[in-house]
Parts: C-alpha cells; sequence; structure tokens
C-alpha cells in the first residue's frame, strides 16, 4: 500500500522523496500559552489532549474534535479527514501542536494544526509534510530525515546550466528544504521564494523534459505517414453541409499536416462547446479514409457516439462506409467482423471500440471525444503507432499541461460559428432561488427547453436524488420533465433522455451524468444546484449543453448554505470567465498536472506553478541547447 502511495507522489527510488516538497513550514521558536492566543494567527502550543473524538460527516468526510490542555487554560482542536489521529495520540503524553488560531463562536480553537510529540519537536522552523494514502505524515517526515543522513543525489545538472542561472547545487538546495537552516525565514520558505526551491523546481522539470523528448523521439521511429497533406484540406471543405470557421480551417490544417508526418500524431483539440470540434474530427476520419486507411471515433456515452455517428452521415452524405458499435448496436459480432476484415471505413462508437473482441484491418486514426472523461489506460488501450486526435472544452489538468509542455500538439478553435452567442452565467444562493426558477418557466413557456443539475448520488442515495427529481418535475409538470440519474437503469435512462432531446419532455432534471453527450439547440437555461460541489472544468461542461443555439442562453449556479470560500471564489472564477481553455490553466494551477510520465490525471500541486511558468521556458532552451552541442 505504502508503495502504490509514493509510486502515486512520482517516487521510484528513495531520493526521488528528497525532490517532493513539503506541504508548509512551521516555526516552533516562540511558544505561546493557551491563554495568550490571538485569533487570525499562526501559534505553536504544547499541552496534553482530552476527549478526542472522530465524528462522521456527510459522504465519507471526518471530523476529529478535543481540547489541548496547558497550566493557563485549554483550546479546542479540530482536523478534518484525520480519523486516524484519535487513534494514534496518547493521552498521557505531552504534544507540540502548530497551526492557524481562528474564532468559533465565543470561544477560539486551532484548525489541521501539526502533531509532533513534544519530547521529539524539534526548534526553529520545521518543514511539514502532508498526508499521502496510507503515509502519515510522521512516516514521510522519518523516511526523509533517513535520507538527507545517508548520501544525497549527485548534482549531475550541466555545469554551463547552473552557471547561466546561477542554481545552487542540489545536496545544499535538498538540505535547506527538508532542514531549513535558518537562512530563509518562515515566510520565504512558505511563498517558496527561495533558490533552493528555484533548484529543486529545475531539476524535476530538467529531469521530466529530458523523459518527454526521449519518448517523442522514439514514438518518431514509427513511420505511419499517410497521403493526407493539404491541399486536401480544401477539397474536404467543399463538402456540403459545413461551413468552416478560420480557426476549424486552420485546426484541420495541423491535422493533416500531422497525418502526413512519418510519425504517430499525438495532437489535442480544443474549443469551446459549439465551437465546431465534431466538424474538424469528422472531416481527419474522412481524409483518413480517401487514402485507404481506417479511422475511428470514441465517445464517453452512448448518446454521444449516436449524434457523431448522425452528423457523420450528414457530412460525408453516404460517401464512406461507416459503422456505430456501442453495448447497444444490433448485430455487434457483424460490425466487429466487417472492422477486422476492412469493409467498413470509419466506426463511431464507446467503449466497445477497446474491447478485446474489437479489431481493425488498417486502423490509422484515433479521434477520443470529451478525452477526460476517459481514463489514462483507456486512451492507450490503441496502439502505438495510431495517430490520435484527443478533444475537449476543457482539459484535463495532465493533458493540458502535457500540451503546453511539449509531449501533446496543441490546436485552439477560439472562435464560435456565426450566430452562436455566449451564455449569461449568475452565481447566486437560497435567496436567488425563487427568481432564477421564474426565469426558467418563462423560457419553457416561451417554447424553450432547460435543465436542473443535482448533485452526484454519492453519498445521498438515489432515493434522495429520485425524490428532489420529483418535487421539482411537480412544479413543471404542464413542459413535461424527464429526471435522469446515473442509478437508473440503462435502458429507462435512455429513453428518458431521448424523450428529451427528441422534444417530447421540455425539462431535464438530472446529475452530471448529462454533462457531455447532448446537443439540444432549444435548451436556453441551466440551473445547477449545490454548484460548489463542483470543480471549474465540469461546471464549465455542464454549462457547455446550453447556449448551442443562435438564441440568448443562461447558466444560473445556485450555491449552497455550507459554501466556503475556496468554492466560492471558484463560483466567481466560473461566472467571471467563459474560456474553457483559461479555466483549464487556472484548474492546473490549483490542482497540478499529476504525473505526466505515469497514470495519474491530476495531483497533489507540490511545485509551485509560477515557478513553472517561469522555469519551463528556460529548461525548454537548456535542454535543445545542451542536446544540440552533446
Amino acid at each position: 500500500m505504502r508503495a502504490a502511495a509514493l509510486r502515486q507522489l512520482g517516487v521510484r527510488r528513495p531520493h526521488d522523496l528528497l525532490l517532493w516538497l513539503p506541504h508548509r513550514y512551521d516555526d516552533h521558536s516562540t511558544r505561546c500559552a493557551v491563554a495568550d492566543l490571538e485569533s487570525g494567527r499562526a501559534a505553536t502550543v504544547e499541552g496534553s489532549f482530552e476527549g478526542l473524538k472522530t465524528i462522521r460527516l456527510r459522504g465519507r468526510r471526518t471530523m476529529v474534535r478535543g481540547r489541548l490542555v496547558d497550566s493557563s487554560g485549554e483550546l479546542a482542536v479540530v482536523w478534518f479527514n484525520r480519523p486516524y489521529l484519535a487513534r494514534q495520540v496518547d493521552p498521557e503524553r505531552r504534544y507540540r501542536l502548530h497551526g492557524e488560531v481562528r474564532r468559533k463562536g465565543r470561544q477560539l480553537e486551532l484548525l489541521n494544526p501539526s502533531v509532533i510529540a513534544a519530547a521529539d519537536a524539534p526548534e526553529g522552523i520545521v518543514a511539514t509534510y502532508g498526508r499521502h494514502g496510507d503515509i502519515a505524515p510522521a512516516v514521510l517526515a522519518g523516511w526523509v530525515e533517513v535520507l538527507l543522513d545517508g548520501s544525497l543525489p549527485a548534482d549531475d545538472l550541466p555545469a554551463e546550466v547552473s552557471l547561466r542561472h546561477a542554481l545552487v547545487d542540489l545536496p545544499s538546495a535538498l538540505r535547506e528544504l527538508h532542514r531549513p537552516s535558518g537562512r530563509f525565514s518562515v515566510g520565504e520558505l512558505n511563498q517558496r521564494a527561495t533558490n533552493a526551491h528555484q533548484r529543486v523546481v529545475y531539476e524535476r522539470l530538467w529531469r521530466q523534459q529530458r523523459e518527454l523528448r526521449q519518448r517523442r523521439r522514439s514514438r518518431r521511429q514509427q513511420a505511419v505517414a499517410l497521403p493526407v497533406q493539404p491541399p486536401v484540406s480544401s477539397e474536404l471543405t467543399s463538402l456540403p453541409a459545413f461551413e468552416l470557421t478560420t480557426a476549424q480551417a486552420l485546426a484541420l490544417d495541423e491535422i493533416l499536416a500531422d497525418l502526413g508526418r512519418p510519425w504517430p500524431m499525438h495532437r489535442l483539440l480544443q474549443g469551446e462547446v459549439g465551437s465546431g470540434k465534431t466538424v474538424v474530427a469528422l472531416l481527419a476520419l474522412e481524409a483518413v479514409a480517401r487514402s485507404g486507411a481506417q479511422a475511428a471515433l470514441m465517445a464517453p456515452t452512448e448518446l454521444l457516439a449516436e449524434q457523431h455517428w448522425q452528423a457523420c452521415d450528414q457530412l460525408l452524405g453516404g460517401r464512406r462506409r461507416v459503422g456505430l458499435l456501442t453495448s447497444s448496436s444490433a448485430q455487434p459480432e457483424r460490425l466487429r467482423r466487417d472492422l477486422a476484415e476492412g469493409d467498413l471505413d470509419l466506426v463511431i462508437g464507446t467503449h466497445s471500440l477497446i474491447q478485446e473482441s474489437t479489431a481493425f484491418a488498417r486502423l490509422a486514426l484515433v479521434v477520443i471525444d470529451e478525452e477526460h472523461r476517459f481514463g489514462v489506460e483507456q486512451r492507450r488501450a490503441f496502439p502505438d503507432a495510431v495517430h490520435r486526435l484527443a478533444m475537449t472544452a476543457t482539459p484535463i489538468p495532465r493533458s493540458l499541461a502535457l500540451g503546453l509542455w511539449g509531449d501533446l500538439e496543441l490546436s485552439l478553435l477560439d472562435e464560435l460559428p456565426a450566430g452562436r452567442r455566449p451564455v449569461t452565467t449568475a452565481v447566486g444562493s437560497g435567496s436567488d432561488r425563487a427568481r432564477f426558477y421564474r426565469h426558467l418557466r418563462q423560457r419553457l413557456e416561451a417554447g424553450e427547453q432547460g435543465f436542473v443539475v443535482l448533485p452526484r448520488v454519492d453519498g445521498r442515495g438515489a432515493a434522495a436524488i429520485a425524490r428532489e427529481g420529483a418535487e421539482i418535475a411537480a412544479q413543471f409538470e404542464a413542459f413535461g420533465v424527464s429526471v435522469v440519474h446515473g442509478r437508473l437503469a440503462a435502458d429507462e435512462r435512455r429513453r428518458r433522455t431521448r424523450a428529451f432531446v427528441g422534444g417530447e419532455r421540455r425539462l431535464l432534471v438530472a446529475t452530471t451524468v448529462i454533462e457531455v453527450g447532448l446537443d439540444v439547440p432549444r435548451a436556453t437555461v441551466m440551473i445547477i444546484e449545490d454548484a460548489e460541489r463542483y470543480g471549474l472544468a465540469q461546471l464549465h461542461q455542464l454549462r457547455g449543453r446550453v447556449g448551442r443555439g443562435v438564441g440568448a442562453s443562461w447558466c444560473f449556479a445556485l450555491a449552497g448554505a455550507a459554501t466556503t470560500q475556496p468554492a466560492a471564489n471558484r463560483l466567481a472564477e466560473f461566472a467571471e470567465c467563459r474560456d474553457g481553455f483559461e479555466l483549464s490553466r487556472r484548474d492546473l494551477a490549483r490542482r497540478g498536472p499529476g504525473e505526466l510520465l505515469g497514470d495519474r490525471q491530476a495531483g497533489l500541486q507540490d511545485l509551485p506553478w509560477e515557478l513553472v511558468e517561469e522555469w519551463l521556458p528556460k529548461v525548454h532552451r537548456d535542454l535543445a541547447a545542451w542536446e544540440e552541442g552533446g
């Protein structure tokens, strides 16, 4: 279990652990009596615990509460999601705590402090580590101490690079970060503004970029060039039914140029909802079919796969043999046989495309739509030599980082087709609910359609979702309402959703199962209940279900009563920013890129994003110069 948790950190060799930055730094040099504590300030206190107990909160969240007692009084102490503390603390021992003091009612309390047995507590500035999986902070700290007492990793950065940027040597940087000498203040360390931080950030980026460049060179040894280079794009864009925007035409040219090169394409097509990603992808599929090879488009839901299949038929007008392969396909064995024997040019489907029973005669291109809905291993299921094009309005942090950092090429659709209008977005609380729902009713009365999104089922039960959905449905019964969530049987969920897509129902009340795969031009209003529960990317994906026609559209995000300040800030960002690429950049800065050379899609952000943005271009230039000279 611990080995798996370490791999999640990117730790494969013992010394890799030293490159993982501490969570924060605490100054233990001055200790306060409980009676002298002040709200709003960090403090270090010592005492013994009384009355520690674990309290279960909603979902899987927990809270440990208790009291710290010293000779001057007692102080309430609270930890969230650290239930092991109540078992590990010995009421007979004294402990040193460091954390933020806040006022709760008439009392002060210490929130999520670090905990060290007083007899073992060091003096001065102390590095504090976060908990990772089954590895407690104290265990991580112990491992780091053992490594620091041994031989540290050699500084193998080229001398000219170190001199160019005045970087300190790696062993010195590691000692300073894990055993602060007092050279830097606790504020400088917590702001990660030291030259020791710069050195470790550079080291991490240098190692990562070298491996990414090696992986890219390895891919380029596989010859898969197709005869589809421009000016074939002018032939494709003459097909009926669609008129490309300038951004679409440029993206198509970039994709076709990639397909004509003697190595596999790895490209991310990012564009706002409604910017026309699907048209570009279908034209790329057609170009591959013209070259005599096969192409596939994989979507996360059957409904979305069906919509792509219909769009393909509209665009190509029967020019190609196109199959639709999902779990509900009629005669799936025949479809798979036709694919394996080369009797299908194009196939559009779901996860069925990556089952062991699905084989291709001459597959050359795979398009993965809504790539954030697939796991890393699912996206890798196709052969290495196949060209890959991923599409999304909001890239997951890992994909965006790969695009920004050089392993994925990036094409942007930064303009909407003529007639499309931005979605008006507003954030509100309980006092705004009646106004938002009144607006929804007005639009339904005008013949339009709308969505109400309820929080996901996890932790609340399908019965609660069904009950809330029924209450909303009763208010709008005259317009026809479908209630959909992930615990419904698949056939029933499809039936209710299709009734909405086909216009038989005017309102769809659903969980986030409708995040992708619904193209309903008459849908103009969305209300998201308990919006604070969702991340920026998911909120933007939900908002993308409206605004797909030429009329005005609205998205209302209702925050629950228990919304925290970070969640409120996130909702404000959502309302202010309508650019999915920019929202993804902010998500990347907040969540981190994950393990770019491994399997994680997002991760703990131990690298300071400001330093990454500052140093990454320098690393690229230094690597290129070093490889050219070496």
